[in-house]
């Protein structure tokens, strides 16, 4: 009965989106001009970046690659993991790096992108100090390049590490996953955190989408909500220019994501989001041609926890955060009661929206919207349960079988909320099962932190490194097949091979 009641309901629906797609007329917003928008304006940094306004680490950090997890916590191989550790100054680490410094120079306006300098410096050193091959004189500059890139092995390991960041929405959703789960990063991640922001904030206040994009809203408003989570006070001018730029282009027109957290955070009231997310729709047969599990991987394992979120109406507490009021006070033009939420549907500002939201998806928002009223109350409401505890079932086994580091960054911070918001409010914090989930969680959040000369970012994934090693070796087996100098190569090819066997996924956890 459940499943024929969901399918109707489905069918229905596709069936009035197919006449209105029919009879779509055409929208008034000039496409032309949506894209001029987005594509022809650049990206303007400021000459130099504001200083940090964190009182600054005394010490060095080092890179650790495969670095196990203390107490055993998430089951698993860990080689290929990449953590960056912070060590506080001694004589000795003072005078091993000296060189540490030079390691973290950036300009933006320079090139927005980081070269890996404190990892290769790093490797460098330490590769070259172990290694007893030695060039001969008369080497020719492939030769050369290979023995470097030989020295930036990790070695026992095989493979080869490197920066895998650019997006500026990423960071945002790890710094906010920490505060509503209590996880207190250190003062050297904060320090290193708040440069990253500072380095690639442009001159009209704001970030863009990505580190070569001019600014938007969606990225502005979560990185300023992570500098003042940080504690970057409201007063510092980093703050204050994005804020103007905030307030000059209405918080109201900010995407759907960025939404999302601002509703999770009780910045926002839910009744600000123009979509439902009901998790019932994991409930339908497996065949409805609207069932998530068609959806892009991506796409379906992050609106999984979304949907449980939404669902269940988790947000902060004001009482319990803070900083809410203060990012209340901060961000919205008028007091939080006397906002008119439903106002904002369907607004989004200029910078962010490439082509316009087409009519079908506002009558499919709106469908959704009149299936949540008739949810939220009467007799269906163990069917919201039923959703509910689904997602949650489905969340832990993408746990189990990820070993906590999941599909990636967005739904990692997202999975990490959805535990905690959910234990809390079963009154389960206490509990065992709890507590592992989420020291797991939060100790595989350092495998996504990366740090380079432009400060510590979070990455599209826990690396690229795989996919990196795999044409390294191609590439140096086929130079060495006609090299002349073959030192090296035989133990480069060897270790790499033998990561590469590490990295494979022999069997399955039971789900």
């Amino acid at each position: 009965m459940l499943l024929f009641c969901l399918s109707s309901l489905c069918i229905g629906l596709v069936i009035v989106v197919i006449f209105f797609v029919l009879n779509n007329n055409s929208s008034h917003i000039d496409l032309q001009q949506l894209r001029d928008n987005h594509f022809k304006r650049k990206a303007k940094w400021l000459p130099s970046p504001f200083n940090v306004g964190l009182p600054k680490p005394n010490g060095v950090w080092k890179y650790n690659p495969s670095k196990k997890i203390e107490n055993d916590l998430c089951p698993g191989t860990f080689i290929g993991r990449q953590v960056w550790t912070f060590h506080a100054h001694t004589d000795k680490t003072t005078a091993t790096h000296e060189d540490t410094k030079s390691s973290f120079e950036f300009d933006s306006n320079v090139n927005p992108n980081s070269s890996d300098k404190p990892l290769r410096s790093q490797l460098a050193a330490e590769n070259a100090s172990a290694s007893t091959t030695k060039l001969p004189d008369d080497a020719n500059a492939i030769d050369r390049a290979l023995h470097y890139y030989l020295a930036l092995q990790n070695r026992p390991d095989g493979f080869w590490g490197g920066d895998y960041g650019g997006p500026m929405f990423l960071l945002p959703g790890l710094i906010i996953a920490c505060f509503i789960s209590r996880h207190e990063l250190s003062s050297a991640h904060k320090y290193e955190m708040v440069r990253y922001l500072l380095n690639h904030q442009q001159i009209d206040g704001g970030w863009g989408l990505h580190i070569e994009a001019p600014s938007c809203m969606f990225t502005t408003v979560l990185n300023y909500v992570s500098l003042r989570i940080l504690g970057v006070d409201a007063t510092h001018p980093a703050c204050a220019l994005a804020l103007r730029f905030i307030r000059d282009n209405n918080v109201l027109s900010v995407p759907a994501w960025c939404k999302w957290y601002l509703c999770i955070l009780n910045v926002f009231d839910y009744r600000a989001m123009e979509f439902a997310i009901p998790c019932e729709l994991w409930l339908l047969p497996h065949w409805f041609p609207f069932h998530p599990k068609n959806l892009w991987c991506h796409c379906r394992i992050v609106y999984l926890p979304m949907s449980l979120l939404y669902s269940a109406r988790y947000q902060c507490s004001v009482d319990d955060y803070p900083l809410i009021a203060e990012l209340r006070a901060e961000l919205l033009p008028s007091a939080f009661e006397r906002m008119d939420w439903t106002a904002s549907h369907f607004k989004c500002h200029r910078f962010d929206q490439i082509v316009p939201i087409p009519s079908v998806a506002k009558l499919l928002c709106r469908v959704l919207y009149a299936y949540e009223w008739c949810i939220g109350s009467g007799p269906w409401q163990w069917l919201r349960r039923r959703g509910c505890a689904f997602a949650l079932d489905y969340i832990e086994n993408e746990d189990a079988q990820t070993s906590f580091v999941n599909l990636g960054p967005v739904n990692k911070a997202l999975n990490l909320i959805a535990i905690y918001f959910d234990a809390k409010a079963k009154h389960l914090q206490d509990g065992a099962h709890y507590k592992r989930q989420i020291a797991c969680h939060q100790a595989r959040l350092m495998d996504y932190l990366w740090l380079s000369e432009d400060g510590m970012k979070m990455q599209g994934y826990n690396g690229s490194h795989l996919w990196d090693t795999s044409f390294a070796l191609e590439g140096i087996y086929e130079y060495a097949t006609h090299a002349r100098n073959k030192n090296g190569v035989r133990e480069c090819l060897q270790l790499g091979l033998h990561y590469l066997e590490q990295a494979q996924i022999v069997s399955e956890v039971e789900s």
